[in-house]
């Protein structure tokens, strides 16, 4: 089987654009956030391959798998908040110094951000402000159900295959919809969920997040289905065997709370929660014919990743501000930690 690596450079071998591979993100926004040494080797978060278009004011961030993966639309969505963020602190960096950078060593470590002069190769000036990044995720297989194109499509994600050629997907989603349901409370009754998650640590973590002492005061006392079908009203047999976590209703808001649970305290499991909640909050809306801002997409754990901590807190200024963003939009989630925001 060819590796991902391998897969990856093939890809980038038959692109038009040049592409840079492995860019570390995050790194010089955590350091101007936290205190903690930059990431580096395995645990560093590295965008697969970066095309810069338009004099750098532009790119585009592709994640590359040999099948379809909610990490990877995770790390897409994690990926164009930290690299536009890396900027946004390299070019604050430059202004409070208000001198260039004076060697490759100077600026290692978020070198996609800055340009040497060109008279002088080792003097080094910030790029452009950015003003639009693009996001692709390239397969190896093409997606066994359409309903995984949906969800990809209602986060704004390019999805490509590989067959003699790479080729785009996005236009093949299904185009289907069904009747808006006419009392959203009606969607309650027919949730077809189980009686509980599928192991005990997320079982405690969805108890945490329902009831505990730090759980959301709206959704304590709401009304919540654990492992909830999705895609299947509208896909049928075709959108797979997907299913949310915990759908919660909240009745003050007249909104659907769909909530990924994750007990692993680590990066790869957050972006893999943060691609499915946004991905299943899609299905779920189409299943029901439902506006943007009544279904809410939701991660769910207990313990924070710092990165993940960072990005959130970073990004949101309080738990009511963040879930306005998330029901604004279809590539934000409400994050929630069992030590969350304040409302």
């Amino acid at each position: 089987m060819t590796t991902e690596s391998s897969f990856r450079a093939d890809y980038c071998e038959s692109a038009a654009e040049e592409y840079a591979i492995e860019q570390t993100v995050g790194n010089r926004f955590l350091r101007e956030y936290t205190d903690l040494t930059p990431m580096a080797g395995p645990k560093a978060a590295a965008i697969d391959a970066l095309a810069e278009r338009d004099g750098a004011e532009s790119y585009l961030l592709v994640e590359c798998k040999r099948k379809y993966s909610f990490r990877g639309i995770g790390q897409l969505l994690l990926y164009d908040y930290l690299f536009r963020r890396d900027r946004a602190a390299v070019r604050r960096a430059f202004a409070e110094r208000e001198r260039p950078w004076d060697s490759k060593r100077a600026v290692s470590g978020f070198e996609a951000h800055v340009a040497a002069d060109g008279g002088d190769r080792h003097r080094y000036y910030p790029k452009p402000e950015i003003a639009t990044v693009d996001r692709r995720l390239v397969l190896g297989d093409r997606p066994s159900h359409g309903s995984l194109l949906v969800a990809a499509c209602d986060t704004d994600i390019d999805v490509c295959c590989e067959s003699s050629d790479w080729w785009p997907m996005t236009g093949e989603a299904f185009d289907r919809t069904v009747d808006p349901t006419p009392d959203i409370e009606a969607c309650l009754s027919e949730l077809k969920g189980r009686p509980k998650l599928e192991t005990p640590a997320e079982e405690i973590v969805a108890w945490k997040f329902l009831t505990g002492p730090h759980a959301p005061p709206a959704v304590r006392a709401s009304e919540r289905v654990r492992e909830v079908p999705v895609g299947t009203r509208i896909f049928g047999d075709e959108a797979g065997r997907y299913r949310a976590d915990l759908v919660v209703y909240i009745p003050a808001r007249r909104t659907f709370y769909v909530v990924e649970v994750k007990s692993e305290p680590d990066v790869s499991g957050f972006q893999t929660a943060l691609g499915q909640a946004v991905s299943y909050a899609a299905l779920f809306r189409h299943d029901w014919g439902l506006p943007v801002d009544r279904v809410v997409p939701v991660v769910a754990m207990d313990t924070a990743p710092v990165l993940a901590k960072a990005y959130r807190d970073d990004r949101y200024g309080t738990y009511n501000e963040m879930v306005e963003r998330a029901a604004e939009t279809t590539d934000e989630a409400a994050i929630w930690f069992e030590r969350s925001l304040a409302v």
